[in-house]
């Protein structure tokens, strides 16, 4: 589970966000099945009641038709990571977010970039998305595999890149009695922020 505030989103970014988690709620990912964000919300047009709202298009703050979609898809990644679910495509932003930490967010543009998991489990697996008190959530429901805790760590790498600042995010999978997984899901380059960061 996973929540984002949607405090400071504008009337315009809220009720696209709402559409989105509307449209994902009640979603089901069989075993083995690889499962796209785009394809399950569809495309973001006026005909299907998106808006036209802020948004950051490779490095520029705009007003782009399905605005604030971006905060879905990271709150998505962010729950499917932390409930083991293997993550197939995910692109960060160019510049760092305000919903979500560095290193944990999911640019999501239809036709363009996606975010893909897969459910590596033996049960299904439900997606739960809703907007409730200035927040949205998101749950992955299934079978419970047994005690084990996970846990993501992000932390700036060193030998960042010129212009850029680079963050690695590493999950961790605990079982007791069996030890712990470490598996590295990102390393992303963002460009450094010379203004406000972009608020998707």
């Amino acid at each position: 589970m996973f929540r984002t505030s949607l405090a400071e989103r504008s009337p315009e970014q809220r009720d696209n966000i709402q559409r989105a988690a509307t449209a994902l709620d009640g979603a089901v990912l069989e075993p083995g099945e690889e499962w796209s964000f785009n394809r399950r919300v569809g495309p973001r047009t006026p005909e299907r009641g998106y808006c036209k709202a802020p948004a950051f298009l490779e490095q520029d703050l705009t007003e782009s038709v399905g605005g604030g979609i971006c905060q879905v898809s990271s709150t998505v990644y962010n729950a499917a990571a932390l409930a083991g679910l293997g993550i197939v495509e995910r692109h960060p932003h160019q510049r760092r977010v305000q919903s979500v930490p560095p290193g944990r967010d999911a640019t999501v543009w239809y036709g363009k970039a996606d975010l893909r998991l897969v459910n590596r489990s033996g049960a299904p697996v439900r997606l739960s998305a809703r907007v409730e008190d200035e927040m949205l959530t998101v749950r992955f429901w299934g079978d419970d595999p047994g005690a084990r805790s996970i846990r993501l760590q992000t932390y700036p790498v060193a030998a960042s890149l010129a212009g850029r600042r680079v963050f690695r995010t590493v999950r961790q999978v605990s079982v007791p009695g069996a030890g712990s997984q470490q598996e590295t899901l990102s390393e992303d380059a963002y460009v450094t922020a010379t203004g406000r960061e972009a608020r998707r």
